[in-house]
């Protein structure tokens, strides 16, 4: 890594409010390459990690360190005489790429450890916040390797980790003789972009958007008042408290293809409704479904029923809440090359009473998917231009956001990384055979992931407390067309 030093200038970037909303989780996924065609040479480790360094280089905000000052204001600071290095780590094991193939690539299928950091952005063995950590495997036999690369989403969103990994091996296949040579590639971390694009004409939020983003609280404040290390790592422990469960789902294009008609017998014929919606709406059904389910059955349902109208009393929500994570570099122009945090949480709101149902009607789901279409459709520039202000206006409003989320317990946060490029990345001997996450996120999380170019319709990777996902797993509705992979 000395090599880096040689390229690498002393420079800041400052880190906004879109940055912080999103930072409090790593971007952490495995890379499953099979050498299908016996190379001797299969990705060698020399190539690798010197294409790795060279593509860091473009990338200079990976060798920073993330600081906060006392009025919250966040920085990387590049310093070129005390780099933040990257953790880069190549080791040999036992594990052949066909057993882990026959295993679906589940997590019991891998024998040693793959993942070396968690969800949460926390200090190392070094003490500081590791914004590139590599970790590559090589199974017995050369028959594949795994690439884990996690990136903290403080300076990169999903459209940004992409380009990296793209990048590091589009610069590693040009090395192997693949290619005529890297082409050259412009990307922008420059953080003023996103304040440039904002027009000057503001679009009030509604009521659960001003809930959730102008409420503040003194948890917001205590969030925001650790250091990131210190904030990591509390976060780090309290994922580990509620003790949650993954699994990760498939549903088929033909699946997906007879839950849209069944919804279209009931909705209205102008009504569009997109993969997105209907995916949505049956992750925010299963995840309620199943919160609900199992607080009865820990309860009793004649306890369940009284806490439920003492609640109801008391002026507690009987509506679940939906964070959609949606990516605003569609709705603005000048932001195709910038790497940065381009994301925001819409908050969808359905009912308990309807959402919860073991058999949803068409009737149902085709009102949350319109709900979702609408709610997706309002954040238009203006509103976004809104929020861009809030969240701004105080250091501390990035924090409040979690803390309101916080305190709606029956709730998911949905990310559609369907479209991300993780099937692109070609080293030089093939893209991946299989791209998966770690095995445990945060509770009440959901992504909409992309399938390899051989298959069809989406994995969905859902993490909830063990008795929800006891709840999902005996599910008729998800179970009519899902099916679980691990």
């Amino acid at each position: 890594m000395d090599s880096l030093r040689k390229h690498i200038r002393s420079q800041q970037f400052v880190i906004n409010a879109w940055d912080l909303t999103a930072a409090f989780t790593n971007i952490p996924y495995m890379f499953f390459f099979k050498n299908s065609d016996k190379c001797t040479d299969f990705m060698p480790s020399d190539r690798l990690r010197t294409s790795f360094i060279r593509a860091v280089q473009e990338f200079p905000i990976l060798v920073g360190n993330v600081t906060v000052d006392r009025s919250g204001r966040g920085m990387v600071n590049v310093d070129a005489a005390n780099l933040n290095m990257p953790e880069y780590l190549e080791s040999y094991s036992q594990m052949n790429f066909n057993d882990i193939e026959c295993n679906r690539f589940s997590w019991s299928s891998l024998a040693d450890k793959v993942h070396t950091v968690d969800s949460t952005p926390a200090p190392g063995s070094t003490g500081v916040i590791k914004l590139v950590n590599v970790h590559i495997v090589r199974l017995i036999d050369n028959s594949g390797i795994i690439v884990f690369l996690s990136i903290p989403h403080y300076v990169v969103d999903g459209v940004g980790y992409c380009a990296f990994v793209n990048r590091w091996a589009e610069i590693c296949r040009s090395m192997g003789g693949n290619t005529n040579g890297a082409v050259t590639r412009s990307y922008s971390f420059d953080r003023s972009i996103v304040d440039r694009c904002m027009p000057p004409e503001k679009l009030p939020l509604n009521t659960r958007m001003r809930k959730i983003y102008n409420s503040p609280s003194y948890l917001g404040h205590l969030i925001a008042l650790p250091s990131p290390e210190l904030r990591g790592t509390l976060l780090a422990h309290t994922i580990r408290l509620m003790d949650p469960v993954s699994h990760v789902f498939h549903i088929s294009s033909a699946s997906l293809a007879k839950l849209r008609a069944h919804i279209q017998t009931q909705a209205p014929a102008t009504q569009r409704i997109s993969d997105n919606d209907i995916l949505t709406t049956l992750i925010s059904h299963v995840v309620c479904s199943g919160i609900e389910d199992a607080a009865n059955r820990s309860q009793g349902y004649f306890n369940a029923a009284t806490q439920h109208i003492a609640s109801t009393l008391m002026g507690a929500t009987n509506d679940f809440l939906t964070m959609v994570v949606l990516d605003i570099r569609s709705r603005f122009k000048n932001l195709a090359h910038y790497v940065g945090n381009c994301v925001t949480c819409i908050p969808v709101v359905s009912p308990i009473s309807e959402l919860s149902n073991k058999q949803m009607s068409a009737h149902d789901l085709a009102k949350v998917c319109a709900n979702v279409r609408t709610e997706v459709n309002a954040t238009n520039p203006r509103a976004l231009s809104k929020l861009h202000s809030l969240l701004s206006q105080t250091p501390a409003s990035y924090a409040h956001v979690m803390a309101n989320m916080l305190k709606t317990p029956k709730s998911v946060v949905i990310s559609n990384q369907s479209r991300f490029a993780l099937y692109s990345n070609d080293f030089g001997n093939g893209i991946p055979t299989w791209v998966g996450t770690i095995p445990i996120f945060y509770a009440n999380f959901a992504s909409i992931c992309p399938v390899h170019p051989d298959s069809d319709g989406y994995n969905i990777y859902i993490t909830v407390k063990k008795s929800t996902m006891d709840e999902i797993l005996q599910n008729p509705q998800w179970n009519e067309y899902v099916s679980v992979i691990y």
